[in-house]
């Protein structure tokens, strides 16, 4: 009985163990994936490279600010105006809708 008992608990250690190998080796490969994005990223980068890259960003952050989102606003309000204007308007009774199928 107590060498069953142990052999259980072995056995049920020997579960454990392979889990947090499973999940240690994911962690490894998922990790390693990363690094050798990061390294393909890096290559050939050099400072002036990278100032580049992020003027280029800051000049599309600023497009989007300054010019392609207020058109977007204005669209929007003019939309919500145009929607508002006919909420506003009174419900067709039925005496309407007779008259506009006459």
């Amino acid at each position: 009985r107590i060498e069953k008992e142990r052999e259980n608990k072995i056995s049920s250690q020997k579960m454990e163990q392979r889990t947090h190998l499973m999940h240690a080796e994911a962690k490894y490969q998922r990790l390693l994936t990363q690094s050798k994005d990061l390294k393909m990223n890096t290559v050939g980068s050099t400072p002036e490279g990278l100032l580049e890259k992020l003027s280029k960003d800051v000049e599309v952050n600023g497009y989007l600010v300054s010019d392609k989102r207020p058109k977007e606003i204005e669209v929007k309000k003019r939309a919500i105006s145009d929607l508002q204007k006919v909420a506003n308007e009174p419900a067709f009774s039925n005496n309407d809708l007779e008259e506009v199928h006459r």
